[in-house]
């Protein structure tokens, strides 16, 4: 074969490949996009609502009667719309006259929609494979991980059905909820400090009661005593007086509290550290141990059983920046963004990935991490 043909064989192979990838991640969106406007919209609602009394307490279906009915009023109301559409992204190709591979692409994306109808189409034959292709809605295989950032797992979901319906639309992908900030809803949870917020902790107490949470005060020994009462704990150790062996122990015994599929799905640990603490040149030996505590948080994110979200918060702002930062911080939680440098977007994108490089690293490399001597080494 000439090479000229075989060159564009293959560049519209990679042309269709990287459109039906698009046109996928589209029609997800859409599909999040539709389930947001059926809780936006009361008439719309009146129709969801059937698939939010379908499942019980132990997240077992309640009856058939009830599935029939989520499955006519809202399940293919939803497939439908990625149909049309999907269908509408083809038409609009076609009639731009688009390259060859973007229109293959693109027709696989809307063979890619009929997937769910036909699979719904065996739900209602009430087909007992059928229901196996919908994992977020099947009782929970154990052990559960805690929600994950980029794919929509089952504790990523069920915080939609138990936790609070106005938040966590997205169904496959969390790109909608990013994008509205709705991935964590921080409605009616329980957040508690370990240690000194300085000019953060009237800001934290006002943006979490602004959330619709509360916060739990105490001494530090009243709060490891409740901990199976609270469900985000703020460790900070913003203060040069903080013991940071403490710290991390506080956090192990909060790890330990986590014992519930509603545990799994809402608790989370914020540690608040210092901005210097990740200076190009620690030029103390205090910068050196929070480094470290860092580094065990990230050694070990992969074992724990919920979300652990490191925040940088530059030290001896005023109340100001203080209030401004703390909305920042706020607002990328509520994206589920797990490494924050409030105010400085670019900088936790370096961060995380630096986080990540760290945890392919020891996974990977290094393998016999002596995680007791960094331990010691909080000491």
């Amino acid at each position: 074969m000439d090479s000229t043909i075989l060159t564009h064989y293959l560049l519209t192979a990679l042309q269709a490949s990287f459109t039906f990838t698009i046109a996928v991640l589209l029609i997800e969106f859409e599909r999040s996009l539709y389930h947001a406007l059926c809780h936006w919209s009361d008439w719309l609602y009146g129709f969801h609502r059937y698939h939010h009394e379908m499942f019980g307490t132990s997240y077992e279906t309640k009856d058939r009667e009830t599935e029939l009915k989520s499955l006519l009023y809202y399940d293919f109301p939803e497939g439908f719309s990625t149909v049309l559409f999907a269908g509408a992204l083809l038409a609009i190709a076609y009639g731009l006259h688009a390259p060859t591979g973007m229109l293959v692409g693109l027709l696989g994306g809307f063979i890619y929609t009929f997937k769910d109808i036909v699979i719904r189409s065996l739900k209602l034959l009430d087909v007992e494979w059928a229901f196996q292709q919908d994992p977020l809605h099947l009782p929970p295989e154990l052990p559960l991980m805690p929600p994950a950032r980029w794919s929509i797992q089952w504790t990523n979901h069920v915080r939609h059905h138990d936790h609070d319906e106005s938040a966590y639309f997205s169904g496959r992908y969390p790109m909608l909820d990013t994008l509205l900030g709705t991935s964590v809803s921080l409605n009616n949870k329980r957040f508690a400090v370990m240690g000194d917020m300085g000019n953060f902790q009237v800001p934290v107490e006002q943006a979490v009661q602004n959330a619709g949470a509360m916060m739990l005060h105490g001494a530090p020994s009243v709060v490891m005593s409740n901990l199976a009462n609270v469900d985000v704990l703020i460790v900070s150790a913003l203060s040069p007086d903080t013991d940071l062996f403490e710290c991390y122990k506080a956090m192990q015994h909060f790890f330990g509290s986590v014992q519930s599929i509603r545990d799994i799905a809402l608790k989370e640990v914020w540690l608040v550290l210092p901005e210097d603490a990740y200076s190009l040149v620690p030029v103390s030996i205090r910068q050196l141990q929070q480094r470290v505590l860092s580094n065990l948080v990230t050694l070990t994110r992969a074992e724990v059983p919920c979300i652990v979200r490191t925040v940088m918060l530059p030290v001896g702002q005023s109340q100001e920046s203080s209030d401004k930062l703390v909305a920042d911080l706020c607002q990328s939680v509520r994206r589920d963004v797990r490494t924050i440098v409030p105010g400085r977007p670019l900088a936790g994108l370096w961060l995380g990935l630096r986080e990540m490089g760290l945890r392919l690293y020891w996974r990977y490399r290094a393998r016999n991490v002596d995680v007791p001597s960094l331990q010691n080494a909080l000491r």
